[in-house]
């Protein structure tokens, strides 16, 4: 697990379950665990999600919040997870793999979170001061 993936936890994982998923992701054995629970996310802090309608163009929405170029995925597939990626491309693939999948845009402040089969997509975004 990268610092990317420990903040996309700390920040939008509910604080009850962040250890369990920090424990697993960080894990080659138990990874795979993790991936599963994003098909149908139950652990997102509330506090932070914006849920979409599935007609609202994510790439837009996360530009318009100030998402990079790059973004970081996990989940997805072998060719997905735990990779840097374009974000353009990344959120294609994501459509296209139909797994749940978090996509770190600024790390700990701007996500997108696209479940199984794309039934659910949210926006996460979390402010500090």
């Amino acid at each position: 697990m990268n610092r990317h993936e420990e903040l996309l936890v700390n920040s939008f994982i509910e604080n009850p379950r962040r250890p369990r998923y920090l424990l697993e992701l960080g894990s080659r054995k138990r990874r795979a665990r993790a991936l599963d629970r994003l098909n149908h996310m139950k652990d997102l802090d509330e506090r932070y999600v914006t849920w979409l309608p599935r007609s609202m163009d994510a790439l837009s929405i996360l530009r318009s919040e100030g998402a990079p170029r790059t973004c970081h995925v996990i989940g997805g597939d072998d060719s997905t997870d735990g990779r840097e990626m374009d974000l353009a491309e990344a959120l294609k693939r994501v459509q296209e793999i139909g797994w749940g999948t978090l996509v770190g845009c600024i790390p700990g402040k701007l996500a997108y979170y696209h479940d199984e089969c794309g039934e659910r997509q949210a926006l996460l975004r979390r402010e500090f001061h």
